[in-house]
């Protein structure tokens, strides 16, 4: 498709996803020619002004462009099924990008809206839970973390396991964009944590969302995109997991937490697991190790260790 071909009046455009939504929104704002770019938050649907929104995407004057997660039947009204038919031809689904083989030690503890939080959100480390979970001290919990130990929990293998979990949710999307992530997460730094990727990758998904409606797209350079996930948590790549997949960057060995005014954001690792099982110790400490001796990776880490 030549440049001259493509459209550069595009009316408005909306985007359907998680914490992408609003980042890739602004991706779309920075690139594009819409009239207005705005996003659907899936996960705070029922709230007032989403509702609103999603009921303003079938109806006259709903915007001329809507991308989505594909979502399944339990998000109602924005299934993929529902809403393809209500939207005549204006929906196209993309991927949705939860990559763990740079994380693999990054964990959730709880279901979807049960999560029990730590130090870090949302956001767990399973060799610090399942050292404290194991009655051992944070000094031994520090020391698990190194490259032979990580082998042995099958830390290496993630990368290609979440890489084949990345294609085959795709599978059924209308815009493919998991080849394009997998090349530039091995050249970049492209994820804060296993959900949450870096300016550059919002900036190339949006150009190709773009493309795929035949609109035209500024490709802007990743340091003129202000990002606010970048403002959120931001997890290392540990050093002997880039070493193993030949990556040619390198992450600060710090954890950093989201600013609070100007608030101290980096911790190291002694400091992020101190913090970690002081925060554990103020739990219901039986309730708390029963639920991580039943999480997935609790059996195999045992076995491992």
């Amino acid at each position: 498709m030549s440049d001259a071909s493509l459209k550069t009046t595009i009316g408005n455009v909306t985007i359907i996803a998680n914490c992408h939504c609003l980042p890739l929104a602004d991706a779309f704002a920075l690139g594009a020619r819409a009239e207005k770019s705005d996003f659907i938050d899936v996960v705070f649907a029922a709230n007032p002004d989403m509702a609103a929104k999603i009921a303003a995407l079938p109806a006259p004057g709903g915007p001329d462009h809507v991308f989505s997660f594909p979502l399944s039947e339990q998000f109602g009204s924005l299934a993929t099924a529902n809403l393809r038919p209500a939207l005549d031809g204006r929906l196209a689904t993309f991927t949705n990008i939860h990559f763990y083989g740079l994380h693999p030690d990054i964990t959730y503890l709880g279901a979807m809206k049960k999560r029990v939080t730590g130090y870090f959100g949302d956001y767990h480390s399973k060799i610090v839970l399942f050292a404290y979970a194991t009655g051992r001290s944070a000094t031994d919990a520090v020391a698990l973390f190194k490259g032979k130990v990580f082998g042995q929990l099958g830390f290496y293998e993630a990368f290609a396991a979440s890489a084949g979990e990345l294609r085959q949710r795709e599978a059924a999307c209308d815009i493919k964009f998991a080849e394009v992530f997998l090349q530039m997460v091995r050249n970049e730094p492209c994820l804060y944590t296993v959900n949450h990727p870096s300016g550059s990758v919002f900036l190339e998904l949006a150009a190709m969302l773009a493309a795929h409606r035949g609109l035209k797209f500024a490709r802007h350079n990743a340091a003129f995109f202000q990002n606010h996930l970048s403002n959120t948590y931001v997890w290392p790549v540990y050093r002997e997991i880039a070493e193993e997949h030949g990556l040619p960057y390198r992450s600060v060995q710090h954890f950093v937490r989201p600013a609070v005014g100007r608030g101290r954001r980096g911790f190291d690792l002694a400091e992020f697991v101190g913090g970690s099982y002081a925060h554990y110790d103020r739990t219901d400490k039986a309730e708390f190790v029963e639920m991580v001796r039943k999480m997935p990776f609790f059996e195999r880490f045992a076995g491992a260790m």
